[in-house]
Order: C-alpha cells, then structure tokens, then sequence
C-alpha cells in the first residue's frame, strides 16, 4: 500500500519557519523539480476561495498568472508598514501571504498591507490571511481597502491543496 505524499513532511519543523517551507514549495525555480506544481496548486485553492468581507459567496476577481516567472520572498519588508511573511511577485501581479501560524493579528497588520498593496502597479492583488481562525477586527480599520482582495486559507486547506 503506496504511503500518502505530504509535502510539509520533507522539512524538520523545529529549523525551518513554515513560510520558508511555503516558500520553498510555491517558488517554481527551487530544487524540489516541480516547477510549478506547488504553485498551480495554491493558484487553484486562492481562486475557489470566497472573499473574507463578501457577504455572498463572491469569488476573488483576478490572481496572478504567468507562474514559471514568479519571484518567491520571505521577510519581505515594507518600509515602515511591516514585513510580509511571503511575498510571490510576477509581471501579473503579486500575492502576499500573511502566516499566522499559533499567533495573533498585529495592530491594523492586513491594513498596513492592503495599503501598500493597492499601490502596486499591476493588475492582479491577493492577499492571503493564513490561519485557522479568522482575522481579528483588530487587524482592519472599518473602511477596509483589501475587501476586493484578501481570502482566509487555513493550513488544512493549503496541505491539502498541495498534497
């Protein structure tokens, strides 16, 4: 009986953060030999996924395309808005994922973020909140401006969307 393939398997935990796994596994350039496979994958699970703020069971408009030429980076940090805990850029556009992994939303933390998002020049935004719970209200004002753009992945969807 052939053993099931989990991707998060490969890496020892306790000396890697998960979004270096993550970004190991999405970056279509690195050593694994999967090219995009990892990312199509992650592509597939962010387009069937329901916008955070849609009142309906709105979808997110555009993501990303073009996955071979994807720039894939950890820490990435924004001037005095933070540091994004994974960055994944192309001529398409740019997905941010913000890792909450066992911790809590930093003060207006997906604002800060969708702020800076929404000056890229590109045409496609995403920005991921991955955690099993929710955001906190604490993590977005009240006129929120990543409502067209922010999905919430829990870690059970993204192993299995790459499994």
């Amino acid at each position: 009986m052939p053993l099931e393939f989990n991707p998060f398997t490969l890496f020892n935990l306790h000396e890697m953060s998960i979004s270096k796994i993550l970004a190991f596994l999405l970056n279509p350039k690195e050593s694994h030999a999967q090219g995009t496979l990892y990312l199509d994958a992650f592509i597939k699970l962010i387009k069937r996924t329901v916008l955070i703020f849609s009142y309906s069971q709105q979808k997110i408009k555009k993501v990303p395309e073009a996955l071979t030429n994807t720039f894939v980076y950890t820490e990435q940090s924004i001037n005095d808005l933070g540091r994004l805990d994974l960055l994944l850029r192309n001529k398409e556009g740019i997905i941010v994922i913000e890792n909450k992994f066992e911790a809590y939303d930093g003060n207006e933390q997906l604002e800060r973020y969708a702020q800076w998002l929404s000056k890229q020049n590109v045409p496609a935004l995403v920005l991921v909140y991955l955690n099993e719970r929710a955001p906190s209200t604490n993590s977005f004002g009240n006129n929120f401006i990543g409502k067209d753009f922010t999905v919430h992945i829990t870690y059970s969807e993204i192993i299995q969307a790459l499994d």
